[in-house]
């Protein structure tokens, strides 16, 4: 049999079929270690775990951070820009697929699983799966920065779930300031401290200024995280004022950190507008409070130190607190700086000059915005339109015009006008309308003061005759502090004529005139308020000056006002 031809130098092949299985990576912290830190930018990812979620650890690292788990136990877990790639090559077995932010999928990590619902009962079961979502979220803030931070923002759309993460970052920012950032701090602390304390003399502020309280704000910003991780915080925007606050703080202590603070935000939110400078002073003076409480301290010293503090502070940069102050071995120079610089960054305050000339018991109690407006307004009117009525003891009289003109905060202001305090400002200006050297402008600033005052005051009343013979006689009067006389109405005809002469004045001097509001009546004698005016606008002087050259240019013809004259003489 003829036997089948080889190819005589070929190899020989086999083949054989087989079927390999691919065995998925291991899940190893090691590998990730080894990956670059870069954490700016996050991306999330479902990750496939068993119904015991073993296989996938809780990562807590510096470029991986397990967000939390789902009900269906798998976890989302983030990574960051510069590792994704290779994580993705990694662990591509795990992986289910990517989410963005906004996907319906980091709601549903705050959704309790069964196990969990069957162990604690529906409502236990809700708030421990929050906890534990938050807790992850603030160690990875405090632990992380910034980026982490901004990327929870994201995914988390209720405020309280937020605010943990706010209390997070800020005790992140403080650890990582520098050394001095944190000795000013403590300082800026210390300062404000001793605004609340009652007797700067005592034992306890003694003690408060040798300790300094320097590990006292790391435990206060822990446990305020602590507290709003453990319970959802009902009044989420006073919390973040109070965040806000502290910031703000850290940041005029040197603190340079890619946040919104404060000050960079003037209009703040609808609730910031609404609060006072009291209110903000009250939320920081229960944080300072906290902060500076004695590790040691019992019930009935923590009651006679509450005893001791004041409900409502002192005004910013008070003498004796800066005394204090100096007394321990701080610097004259540095303490004035802080007080003064100090409401650039925290609404506590307001600014020089401004704070020496506008009475606290006033300011303190009206909106901040309201404040800060006003003297926004004031320094205007002082530069473009009126600069030789820039002086201190004008601050308060171009205040109250502003306010009463706009109708704002009337209460307090009313309140404030009947005070002692508010009373006193009225009898001045009285005085000084009556026996200083005045200018046109400055004697219609007084004028119009007078008027904001009887607005809010004295009752509308109606048109009735001079008490006086004339309107010129009850405003004399009226200056020297007779309230007989029907004063609003006659400050009506007194500024009605005195409207005739700012055509001589810069447009301007709108600011500082009260509007009419109601036509004067007709008056045989209105000539001679006109005739004052002439008087008053031609050069300085004193009303009782203005008066005697007005009664005398008309005696001759009313020999009656000489006798009205006399009470000026």
């Amino acid at each position: 049999m003829e036997e089948d031809a080889l190819p005589p130098y070929e190899p020989v092949t086999c083949a054989e079929q087989r079927t390999v299985k691919v065995v998925p990576h291991p899940v190893q912290q090691y590998d990730l270690f080894q990956l670059p830190k870069y954490n700016k930018t996050w991306h999330a990812h479902i990750i496939r775990c068993d119904e015991k979620g073993s296989e996938f650890p809780a990562w807590k690292m510096p470029s991986v951070y397990t967000v939390g788990s789902l009900p269906d136990s798998h976890c989302v877990v983030v990574v960051t820009s510069r590792i994704r790639q290779k994580f993705n090559e990694i662990y591509r077995q795990y992986i289910l697929r990517e989410v963005e932010a906004g996907d319906d999928v980091f709601l549903d990590i705050f959704t309790p699983n069964n196990k969990n619902i069957e162990k604690y009962g529906l409502e236990a079961a809700k708030r421990k799966t929050r906890s534990d979502v938050l807790g992850r979220a603030v160690e990875g803030v405090a632990t992380t920065g910034l980026a982490l931070y901004r990327y929870y923002m994201k995914i988390i759309p209720v405020n309280s779930d937020r605010l943990p993460l706010e209390w997070a970052l800020l005790g992140y920012h403080l650890g990582v300031s520098e050394p001095e950032v944190r000795d000013q701090f403590t300082l800026l602390s210390l300062l404000l401290e001793l605004h609340f304390v009652q007797d700067l003399n005592s034992d306890d502020v003694s003690q408060l200024l040798e300790k300094k309280g320097q590990d006292g704000w790391e435990k206060y910003l822990e446990m305020r995280a602590s507290l709003a991780t453990e319970n959802i915080v009902e009044n989420t925007d006073e919390e973040m004022h109070e965040i806000l606050l502290v910031r703000g703080l850290l940041e005029f202590a040197g603190h340079q950190a890619r946040v919104l603070y404060y000050q960079h935000d003037p209009e703040g939110t609808p609730q910031d507008q609404e609060r006072t400078i009291t209110d903000s002073c009250r939320i920081l003076g229960r944080a300072l409070r906290c902060v500076f409480e004695a590790k040691d301290e019992g019930e009935s010293e923590r009651s006679n130190r509450m005893h001791g503090r004041m409900q409502i502070p002192r005004p910013l940069g008070a003498h004796e607190v800066r005394e204090r102050l100096i007394q321990s071995g701080y610097s004259n120079i540095e303490i004035s700086e802080l007080s003064v610089n100090l409401p650039i960054f925290l609404p506590i305050g307001i600014p020089v000059p401004y704070r020496e000339t506008l009475p606290a018991t006033l300011v303190n109690g009206l909106k901040r915005k309201v404040v800060m407006d006003a003297i926004t307004v004031i320094s205007d009117t002082y530069m473009l339109h009126l600069p030789a009525l820039r002086g201190e003891e004008n601050h308060i009289m171009m205040f109250l015009l502003y306010l009463v003109k706009n109708g704002l905060e009337p209460e307090v202001t009313t309140a404030w006008m009947n005070s002692t305090e508010g009373q006193s400002i009225y009898d001045r200006t009285l005085t000084r309308m009556r026996e200083q050297l005045q200018s046109l402008e400055q004697s219609i600033l007084c004028l119009n003061t007078l008027r904001a005052y009887l607005y809010l005051l004295d009752p509308p009343e109606p048109a009735i005759e001079p008490v006086y013979a004339c309107y010129l006689g009850d405003f004399t009067y009226l200056l020297h502090g007779d309230t007989q006389i029907n004063r609003r109405s006659v400050l009506e005809v007194v500024a009605g004529s005195a409207q005739k002469t700012l055509i001589r004045l810069p447009p301007g001097v709108a600011q500082i005139a009260m509007p009419i509001t109601r036509p004067p009546p007709v008056h045989w004698c209105d000539g001679f308020v006109d005739r004052y005016w002439q008087h008053r606008s031609n050069e300085a002087m004193t009303h009782e000056e203005a008066y005697r050259r007005t009664v005398l240019s008309v005696a001759s013809t009313l020999p009656f006002l000489i006798q009205h004259g006399k009470i000026v003489s």
